[in-house]
């Protein structure tokens, strides 16, 4: 009676113990989600990421700027973006991605941040966004050291997480003005790139007002950043077998006011999917 008594409590224990752990295989919460992704993206060697992107400025559907990009991650740490301007919403089909200036070939280094390899390189602007503030792998990295707000999101397709993400609206407006920042840098490469070597004063004057050009723009750039606000709104959905990524939606809306003291909005959407994991 006694074994018998002995028995039973272990196997109560067993299935304590055994409940304990499926429950929290079913609870987790949005922080250990977003943890066991990062984690697995950290693991995984290669994969394909496809996305369009629109920006919309007062949102006015007619000025509405939309490109479509494709990134492809190899031995881990390469990662190689493409983009071009396409027409339509930001649903229209991606299928085509035509080749222009060719890919931007990205790094990481650190285990934390991707930059941009090539020396001189030459990006159009579309790449060059793909490629910093539309990326990403750069925004779940971000989203990893910032300020957040999580939650858990019900709708999903089955067998999947979704998880509504909010940054930090200053950190994430850092991170904004950084790759604006970077955008501007690399326009600069491409303008000495195309007029390195120009030996005519005709040539040599045209540089320098590109310079100039540049330099204004940059200066205004950073003025306008200066008492902008930023708001982003993430949307994760991940692969509960897996804890991999299978899409990252996000809407940027940020509100500035320009140097004659007009105040405007401009909305940045981006879909990015991932697939070929290997």
């Amino acid at each position: 009676m006694k074994r018998s008594r002995h028995r039973f409590i272990w196997i109560g224990l067993t299935g304590l113990v055994m409940g304990l752990l499926t429950g929290c295989g079913q609870q987790r919460t949005a922080q250990q989600w977003f943890d066991l992704t990062w984690a697995g993206l950290a693991g995984v060697d290669a994969f394909h990421i496809s996305g369009q992107a629109e920006v919309n400025p007062e949102a006015n559907s007619k000025n509405a700027r939309t490109f479509t990009y494709g990134a492809d991650l190899e031995q881990h740490t390469r990662l190689s973006v493409q983009a071009v301007p396409v027409r339509g919403g930001i649903y229209s089909s991606g299928a085509g991605l035509k080749k222009q200036n060719g890919p931007a070939a990205l790094e990481l280094r650190d285990g934390t941040s991707w930059v941009i390899r090539q020396e001189g390189g030459r990006l159009d602007a579309w790449t060059a966004a793909a490629a910093g503030r539309v990326n990403p792998l750069t925004a779940i990295e971000g989203l990893r050291q910032m300020r957040k707000n999580l939650r858990l999101e019900t709708g999903g397709a089955r067998g999947t997480q979704v998880l509504r993400i909010e940054p930090d609206s200053e950190q994430e407006l850092l991170r904004l003005k950084d790759h604006l920042i970077s955008e501007m840098n690399s326009i600069q490469t491409t303008w000495n790139g195309k007029t390195a070597g120009s030996p005519h004063r005709q040539n040599a004057e045209a540089v320098q007002e590109g310079n100039q050009l540049i330099e204004a723009s940059r200066q205004q750039l950073m003025q306008i950043l200066a008492g902008a606000k930023v708001q982003t709104i993430y949307h994760l959905t991940i692969n509960k077998r897996t804890n991999l990524p299978v899409r990252l939606t996000s809407e940027t809306r940020m509100i500035y006011t320009d140097p004659k003291g007009s105040r405007h909005s401009e909305t940045l959407w981006n879909d990015a999917r991932f697939t070929d994991y290997r």
